[in-house]
């Protein structure tokens, strides 16, 4: 695998894809795993301000709906589940996070890009 030798995990194309969405979109529970596993950045936005695990949910929400649910569609539907309980519904870049705020020091952190508070 090209990430064993050095290459950027979070890479995006002119979507703003990056590997983990384009993983998580078409429910490949390996490869979303072993991006995981190397560090990829779940709160990364596309174009469209969606992260990986809005699209699993748009792939599970889909699989859903299909009437016939044969025995591919249901590993499908399972695969988009664990999909989703691997990529937390983390703070989107950019947003306002309150959960350091207390009564006596209020502070607020805003994500920044490169995932840092």
């Amino acid at each position: 695998m090209l990430l064993n030798h050095g290459a950027n995990v979070d890479v995006q194309d002119n979507k703003l894809w990056t590997p983990l969405i384009i993983a998580a979109m078409h429910g490949n529970l390996e490869v979303v795993k072993a991006l995981v596993g190397f560090g990829a950045n779940m709160g990364i936005e596309d174009i469209e301000g969606k992260t990986a695990r809005e699209y699993a949910t748009e792939a599970l929400e889909n699989e859903l709906s299909k009437a016939s649910q044969d025995l591919k569609v249901k590993k499908k539907i399972n695969e988009l589940t664990c999909i989703r309980s691997l990529l937390p519904d983390e703070d989107k870049e950019g947003e306002v996070i309150d959960d350091d705020m207390t009564p006596n020091h209020p502070q607020t952190k805003i994500k920044q890009k490169d995932n840092k508070i």
